[in-house]
């Protein structure tokens, strides 16, 4: 049965829960944040080029981030990632994404720049490079739900983020286009503004259309961002050692998940390579069991990426690729089943070639019939890719059978 929760996740793309986190905590998680903050911006100080100001990033960044929590924990520190695993923002996850062992894909803090700098542009928070073309991941979301979402948690008062409702389930509308084109850091067609008070709830899909609408010196901003998925990468698990028990067991149980998920996208990958129709049938069902066919063409999306980054990491003339390419290939998206270089070598360089060559036929739909696409509001400039959808019709069931034609 769908929660009202999920119901109107799915609906409107966006859910708001006030007073999540009560008042009697906000001002401890203040605290830990601050100092949290300061430790990056120390980073930051270290880091900074000869040409930077005093503080690096915090003075030249429109909006200053503390990245990674993790990075920074302490037993001092160590609340700023139980509130992550805390009952009311676990919970509401595992309802959302309908998975009671969803888990979390990152923990970040977003601030107010040191400067005025202004609106930010529209966006929806998607890399068509290496996930695919939005209609996609669209009819993925409407069959099966979403696996992964964003949250926003204010610890003072923020209305800096608007949204286009129900933008998530469909691709953008031609007024939608010639208002972004005419001028990307202004209200468009259909958004509203988010008023979410010191520790509100805001959680959405990124599919959704939205904007930060003011990046200014004042006011003081700390707003948590981060997300669950059903896709959790985990690892390296040394900052848990300042939790909980029961927090750090979450994290544990993320980890054996992110293990599992590697190796069911490994046999995704030697299903191509073999030529093995049904190892590649039951790797998907593993990665997202019971999903329909929408998604199950998502995930070969995905593996279609995934292998492209696998390939592209072991040519010889690797370094004069695009830097896009090179920046994606180096990095981990575990949301869309691209592990990382560790991954990458769990394959030699003939099995890279030979399940790239595979994926042949699915590269091909994906790619811009024009050779280059562009459309407003996405997280990229013009690219090789289809960014809305493919330029026809494909299923699991081409895909494999063209294995015999690239063999």
């Amino acid at each position: 049965m769908t929660s009202s929760n999920r119901a109107q996740l799915m609906r409107d793309g966006y859910l708001v829960k006030r007073d999540v986190i009560p008042p009697s905590e906000l001002a401890s998680l203040r605290v830990t944040f601050e100092t949290l903050l300061d430790r990056q911006r120390a980073v930051w100080r270290r880091e900074r080029g000869p040409d930077d100001p005093p503080g690096g990033l915090w003075d030249s960044a429109m909006q200053p981030r503390l990245g990674n929590t993790e990075t920074f924990i302490d037993a001092e520190t160590a609340e700023a990632v139980e509130i992550w695993v805390s009952e009311p923002i676990r919970g509401l996850a595992a309802e959302l994404l309908a998975d009671e062992h969803a888990g979390i894909s990152a923990m970040q803090m977003m601030c107010n720049p040191t400067f005025d700098y202004g609106p930010a542009p529209w966006h929806r928070d998607i890399h068509p490079i290496d996930m695919g073309p939005m209609q996609s991941m669209q009819d993925s979301l409407v069959d099966d739900g979403p696996n992964y979402m964003q949250w926003n948690i204010p610890l003072y008062d923020d209305s800096v983020f608007w949204i286009v409702p129900g933008s998530h389930t469909r691709i953008n509308t031609e007024a939608e286009n010639r208002s972004l084109l005419e001028d990307a850091r202004v209200p468009i067609p259909g958004g509203e503004q988010v008023h979410l008070r010191a520790g509100d709830v805001l959680v959405y899909v990124n599919y959704l259309i939205h904007w930060g609408s003011r990046y200014m010196s004042e006011p003081k901003r700390r707003t948590l961002h981060g997300g669950h998925t059903i896709y959790p990468h985990w690892e390296d698990l040394g900052f848990t050692r300042h939790l909980s028990a029961e927090a750090r067991g979450w994290f544990e149980l993320w980890a054996a998940r992110t293990a599992t998920l590697q190796d069911d996208t490994e046999r995704a990958l030697r299903g191509v390579l073999d030529g093995d129709a049904g190892a590649y049938a039951d790797a998907l069902e593993a990665l997202r069991p019971g999903a329909g066919a929408a998604t199950k063409l998502q995930l070969t999306i995905w593996l279609c990426k995934a292998a492209m980054h696998i390939h592209n990491l072991k040519r010889p003339d690797y370094a004069t690729l695009p830097p896009e390419f090179r920046r994606r290939a180096e990095s981990s998206h575990g949301i869309s089943l691209n592990w990382g270089p560790p991954f990458a070598e769990r394959f030699a360089k003939s099995e890279a070639d030979t399940i790239w060559q595979r994926f042949g036929a699915v590269e091909d739909h994906l790619l811009a019939p024009d050779g280059e696409d562009y459309v407003p509001g996405y997280q990229s400039g013009p690219i090789p890719y289809s960014l809305e959808r493919m330029e026809r019709g494909f299923t699991v069931d081409e895909f494999i059978a063209s294995w015999e034609h690239a063999a």
